[in-house]
């Protein structure tokens, strides 16, 4: 998985939005996976491109909503 999040920063925006979209579609193992998700995927909240932001909001709303990411 770490080679696809660091794919993300390599490629142009609507293989962004591939990339991100198929992060919606994983499961974290841990809350520290959870977060590397969060931390690749957040400055795509600034991109030009809506889709990528909508992208960017679709997996950091998974990764909240399943509670791994602010698990103790």
């Amino acid at each position: 998985m770490k080679l696809i999040i660091i794919k993300i920063n390599k490629s142009f925006r609507w293989g962004q939005v591939y990339i991100i979209e198929v992060l919606t579609q994983y499961t974290p193992k841990d809350s520290n996976e959870a977060e590397t998700i969060a931390e690749r995927v957040g400055p795509r909240l600034n991109h030009a491109n809506s889709s990528v932001i909508l992208s960017a909001i679709k997996v950091l709303i998974f990764i909240t909503d399943n509670h791994l990411f602010f698990s103790i």
